[in-house]
């Protein structure tokens, strides 16, 4: 029963947690490094800065459907799109309305990237994946398996 239990929860971890050794993402805590080719993913929250115009500055969330509405732009779909990509987009559409425009799309923290762990772990439950990990690390991060799941 106890090897079931730590073979089945070790077989969903595997599967849920695969995407962590090709994660390409940094740690919210430093947006500024997510860069350009970071793909957008629905509940990210964005800041979008628009050099020139004050008012059109806003810090966003990537609604669960993908997409996000601003002033002059109206509602667009984010999620599957560089950070370049929308940058380049929201310029575009700027730039007709305010001379000189310069915008800057900022991932403020990811939130698109559940690992779920359950089973034998320390701390079961989810965590965002927010950068490069290994499987051994993330493992860790929950604290590790329990002393009574079999660690093979």
């Amino acid at each position: 029963m106890r090897r079931a239990v730590w073979v089945s929860s070790r077989l969903i971890v595997i599967l849920l947690a695969a995407p962590l050794a090709m994660a390409q993402q940094p740690a919210p805590t430093q947006p500024a490094q997510a860069g350009k080719d970071y793909i957008i993913g629905a509940e990210d929250i964005l800041d979008i800065q628009v050099w020139g115009s004050n008012d059109l500055n806003q810090t966003v969330f990537v609604r669960p459907d993908g997409r996000l509405s601003l002033p002059l732009v109206g509602e667009i779909a984010v999620a599957g799109k560089t950070v370049q990509q929308l940058q380049d987009h929201l310029l575009a559409v700027y730039e007709k309305a305010v001379k000189g425009a310069v915008v800057t799309v900022i991932v403020k923290e990811i939130r698109s990237r559940p690992v779920y762990f359950v089973g034998g772990f320390a701390k079961p439950g989810v965590m965002q994946l927010t950068g490069d990990l290994t499987l051994l690390q993330a493992v860790s991060l929950v604290g590790g398996v329990l002393p009574d799941a079999d660690g093979e």
